[in-house]
């Protein structure tokens, strides 16, 4: 079968040995047209243990598992000694690595988005975990962590809102809050009629709710509750994006009748086989390779 090069994308690609780390044994690859000699494996380069216990870690981590309890398993299960601190390194690492890739994709709405604000505790002081979801397809737009609760926040997650949708919504549906008004005002007000309504939730009376992202809410807060609160600002928004990433891409929702919001939402992702985390990540990777290849 023909090996398409990862850099030029021609097939003059032939074998050239392995090569031996901590990992275990890598195919090594040369090129004749760019004459580029790569490993086949990028995608846990400079790791010292192998991919498939990184990705369970990631996904035992995302499924409300606490780091301590990751930690006892692998050695349990696997014999592989790490400590909970390495666990907590590689939910860093790869969320970013996700984050950059999930966050270019485009999203199909449904017409309207529900947005809404929950705290979070961070080295013991409360901060807002912002999110904006789709009320159709689940998919969740937009998410913002904020030490206050400011019109200057809610105008980041409307911002998100019209990068992200490849059509604007009908309808925005908010809280009370003075913020999200004014939020709102700055985004969509200079849109022309035909932009999206803004409708605040005043009372328990209002015939359209907010259930779906509180649900959402009730989901984060599950995994949130075997932590004692988050050690760093930016470490809770690397572990909360994980978590984003593994509810729209990985997680298959019976509401949806078994697809992920991903691909209820119109992203056609080959996230096909059994391990979805893998397919994921070689996909953040080849677009990483592919963004430094056109620099």
């Amino acid at each position: 079968m023909d090996i398409e090069c990862r850099f030029c994308k021609n097939k003059e690609v032939v074998r050239r040995g392995f090569r031996n780390n901590k990992a275990g044994k890598v195919q090594v690859y040369y090129c004749k047209t760019c004459r580029k000699v790569y490993s086949e494996n990028t995608t846990f380069m400079k790791m010292k243990h192998k991919g498939e216990i990184i990705l369970t870690a990631l996904d035992l981590y995302t499924k409300n598992v606490s780091l301590r309890k990751i930690q006892d398993h692998l050695e349990q299960i696997h014999g592989i000694k790490v400590s909970h601190v390495t666990v907590l390194k590689w939910v860093r690492k790869y969320s970013a690595i996700f984050k950059e890739f999930t966050d270019k994709l485009k999203v199909n709405g449904s017409g309207t988005i529900h947005a809404d604000e929950m705290m979070v505790n961070v080295n013991g002081k409360w901060v807002w975990f912002w999110n904006v979801m789709d009320r159709n397809t689940k998919f969740i737009v937009a998410n913002h962590l904020s030490k206050v609760r400011e019109a200057s926040d809610a105008k980041k997650i409307f911002f998100e809102v019209k990068r992200k949708l490849n059509q604007m919504p009908e309808n925005i549906v908010t809280d009370g809050l003075f913020a999200y008004n004014k939020g709102f005002s700055k985004v969509f007000r200079t849109l022309a009629r035909g932009g999206p309504k803004h409708i605040r939730l005043i009372s328990f009376l209002d015939k359209i709710n907010n259930n779906p992202i509180e649900r959402l809410h009730g989901s984060i807060r599950e995994r949130t509750k075997v932590m004692r609160g988050f050690d760093k600002f930016y470490s809770a928004k690397l572990i909360l994006d994980l978590w984003n990433t593994y509810y729209n891409f990985i997680r298959p929702h019976m509401s949806l009748n078994g697809l992920t919001p991903a691909k209820a939402s119109g992203i056609n992702l080959p996230l096909n086989g059994g391990n979805r985390w893998l397919e994921l990540l070689k996909l953040a990777i080849d677009s990483m390779n592919d963004g430094e290849k056109n620099e």
